[in-house]
């Protein structure tokens, strides 16, 4: 008995230091993507189709609503470009991550939630995220972006939710961007939904 705690206690000290190079913890994975969501935040509300294109890959691919890819980073600036053009000024922007885990390469995938709101329009998205560590930074290599739908549309019972602004009030989720007239392919938040 003495013999088979003396390999138990060996084996977890030899595989400790192998189990602590696979990648990230999940919470420090959350962590690195809320603090590359606050930009991104910032610079989306702002408008800006070129900052905003910096948090993205030189390589990245963006799938929006309808499955159409845009494929690198100046096709998601023109993208965001044209999306800031057709909806105007942001009123609210609020961008959450649900879940975060690190993969053993470094990579980080995530899912979320967020809400554009424009002068005419609230839309509400969930997305799918892949971010890579580039130039030392975190950056997105693959984005995926996916229309919150009504009832009116297809889904089942659904009950209006609401989404809380860093001002502590709530919003109604009250349009799907098909609703909204907003467009939902393209690149990046940008390019389509208001999303991440």
């Amino acid at each position: 008995m003495r013999n088979a705690i003396y390999l138990l206690a060996i084996a977890a000290l030899c595989s400790g230091p192998a189990m602590a190079q696979q990648g990230t913890s999940d919470t420090d994975a959350m962590r690195k993507v809320e603090n590359l969501l606050a930009p991104y935040s910032q610079v989306f509300k702002q408008g800006d189709a070129a900052k905003l294109s910096h948090f993205y890959a030189e390589d990245a691919v963006y799938v929006g609503t309808r499955g159409k890819m845009v494929h690198g980073r100046q096709q998601i600036e023109q993208a965001y470009a044209d999306l800031f053009r057709r909806i105007g000024p942001i009123r609210s922007f609020v961008d959450k991550a649900e879940e975060a885990h690190a993969m053993p390469d470094g990579s980080i995938w995530a899912i979320g939630h967020a809400t554009v709101t424009t002068e005419k329009t609230t839309t509400n998205v969930h997305w799918a995220v892949v971010d890579v560590m580039g130039q030392g930074e975190l950056k997105v290599r693959m984005l995926s972006v996916g229309a919150d739908l009504s009832a009116s549309q297809g889904q089942t019972a659904q009950t209006p939710s609401t989404s809380r602004t860093t001002s502590g009030s709530t919003m109604p989720s009250t349009r799907s961007p098909a609703e909204a007239g907003m467009p939902t392919a393209g690149g990046g938040a940008g390019a389509g939904t208001g999303s991440r």
